[in-house]
């Protein structure tokens, strides 16, 4: 049984559908739910500070240790460490990793959804593709 409130629990209890066992029993499931949901809220992860580490620091894969995602975070690390000895091909795909990380990416590793107010964030992910063309077409990369 799932119950809204306490008041509900109180009337089952009047009406002697609850007996005084049942009662505290899911008086004491109802506040272990409330608590953990409160709990998970407390978990979630600011999208700005997600989207700005990606951004910034994105071929490191501090974005990702970020929401929790170590295991991606140690590959993107990795994979950043050792480019230079591979003609840092490693890093241009994790570069690229990055950008879609930053562009898509809205929850964390245990699935609560990234705060922040959604249309903002869609304007952080735009402003930052534009400024990634201006900055490919200033240095030649994109023709225009």
């Amino acid at each position: 049984m799932d119950f809204e409130n306490l008041d509900e629990l109180k009337t089952l209890k009047a009406r002697g559908v609850l007996s005084e066992a049942q009662f505290e029993q899911y008086k004491n499931l109802a506040a272990r739910k409330i608590l953990r949901d409160r709990k998970e809220e407390v978990r979630s992860k600011n999208a700005f500070v997600y989207m700005t580490l990606a951004y910034f620091t994105g071929t490191l894969g501090l974005h990702n240790f970020y929401i929790g995602r170590y295991k991606r975070g140690f590959i993107q690390l990795f994979l950043s460490l050792i480019s230079f000895y591979m003609l840092y091909l490693p890093l241009l795909f994790v570069a690229v990793w990055a950008l879609f990380e930053f562009l898509f990416v809205g929850h964390s590793a245990n699935g609560m959804p990234l705060k922040g107010n959604r249309a903002i964030v869609w304007l952080y992910r735009l402003a930052g593709v534009l400024f990634l063309v201006f900055q490919a077409q200033k240095y030649g990369l994109i023709l225009g």
